[in-house]
């Protein structure tokens, strides 16, 4: 797709990103938090997938990824930090408040101290499980 003038397709896939990275981290969240409330990570996932809150982490990466047990979806908290530093830099020079996604940003960082740059964004779900003590994988 053509995304306009010279740096708008960037633009996008950093905001992509960004989004991507807000709702991974939103979802991760929230079940955790249905978890511990005595839903299974299953049926939570399951129903959320129906229901207004759906989105990728609920319909991909939960699934095929944590639920599964796999932990690995191909895409490095590296790049996603790197795609996300370029999306808030991009709202700083613009003067773009993103308080949501500097909050998800710093919990990006969180994750790259106790699992590396190199782990797999599906790891982010392991930092969940620590905080909130609730597992959402096998």
């Amino acid at each position: 797709m053509h995304a306009g003038d010279v740096g708008a397709g960037h633009a996008v896939k950093a905001g992509n990103n960004l989004l991507n990275l807000v709702c991974r981290l939103a979802t991760f969240e929230v079940v955790s938090l249905l978890v511990r409330a005595g839903v299974t990570p299953e049926n939570a996932v399951a129903i959320i997938q129906k229901s207004s809150g759906r989105n990728y982490a609920t319909e991909i990466t939960l699934p095929d990824n944590i639920l599964s047990g796999t932990l690995h979806q191909g895409f490095t908290m590296g790049l996603m930090h790197k795609d996300s530093s370029v999306a808030l830099q991009m709202a700083d020079d613009l003067n773009v408040p993103l308080p949501i996604s500097t909050t998800a940003f710093a919990n990006l960082k969180q994750a790259m101290n106790e699992h590396g740059q190199e782990s797999d964004m599906s790891a982010v779900a392991l930092t969940y499980e620590n905080d909130s003590g609730a597992r959402i994988r096998p």
